[in-house]
């Protein structure tokens, strides 16, 4: 009389159940931590992120106009824009923390680019800003996407 149900039915139920909290739990935390990441707060000040300490105010109308100094990690969309900008000999420079290796990563124009197989950009990798500048390159792209996402995943913090 009534519905036979399998031997294992209300374990399999718990475990789902319980499967699913957990991975909505996990899923949770890495959206949190990626929004962290995304909104970085530029100065702890209590009057708020455009006052620098003095008592003189900075308007910045939009996240593109404002300067991201040096020690600020930016993602990689922001690192994209930056590389699209950057001329003949100019480089930017991050700290990689050390959970990633702790290195110095470049991303430069190539000297060598139109040549044949080069080529736009390079990142190079050294234990110290001297040793990643005079390394070869770790990586050559085209596209400044590829090595900006290599870095932002990595947390890069602007060096310059």
């Amino acid at each position: 009389m009534g519905v036979e149900l399998p031997n294992n039915f209300i374990l399999l139920v718990c475990v789902g159940a319980i499967g699913s909290i957990v991975g909505f739990l996990i899923f949770g935390l890495i959206v949190g931590f990626e929004n962290t990441l995304k909104h970085p707060q530029v100065n702890s000040s209590p009057r708020g992120p455009a006052h620098s300490g003095n008592d003189k105010v900075t308007q910045v109308s939009s996240p593109e106009e404002a300067e991201i100094p040096p020690g600020m990690r930016i993602d990689w969309k922001e690192i994209a824009n930056r590389m699209g900008q950057l001329g003949e000999g100019q480089r930017l420079r991050f700290r990689i923390p050390a959970t990633f290796g702790g290195d110095f990563a470049i991303i430069e124009s190539n000297p060598d680019y139109p040549g044949e197989g080069q080529k736009k950009y390079q990142l190079k990798l050294g234990k110290n800003d001297g040793v990643a500048e005079q390394a070869r390159p770790y990586w050559s792209s085209d596209r400044p996407k590829d090595l900006a996402r290599w870095v932002g995943d990595r947390l890069g913090v602007l060096a310059d």
